[in-house]
């Protein structure tokens, strides 16, 4: 694994070269930070999980845009019109239902 900054190097503290402590208040104290660590990148994780969903949903956005545009592109001056033509028809105007409210 490539180490790109302070955060992925491990302290002294973080080394499991260290011996196994010897009395039981040494050893709940070193399995509560083992437990600490998990949750930490436990965390960690669904946040890199969150971001990642982001980045590939706005990947599919920008695909989406660049094949409209390459349509658009592609296609000839009497298609544009036709296209511009249908954009400008007037559209029907919406109706707005009334309802009555009580208080």
């Amino acid at each position: 694994m490539k180490t790109k900054g302070l955060h992925d190097i491990r302290s002294s503290k973080n080394l499991l070269t260290r011996p196994i402590p010897i009395s039981k208040a040494g050893r709940l104290g070193e399995l509560a930070r083992l437990e600490q660590e998990k949750d930490r990148l436990r965390t960690e994780m669904e946040r890199w999980e969150r971001n990642r969903k982001q980045v590939e949903e706005r990947l599919l956005e920008l695909e989406r845009r660049s094949e409209i545009l390459q349509k658009l592109l592609e296609e000839t001056p009497a298609e544009a019109e036709e296209r511009l033509a249908q954009r400008e028809q007037p559209r029907p105007a919406k109706r707005w239902e009334e309802i009555s409210l009580e208080y």
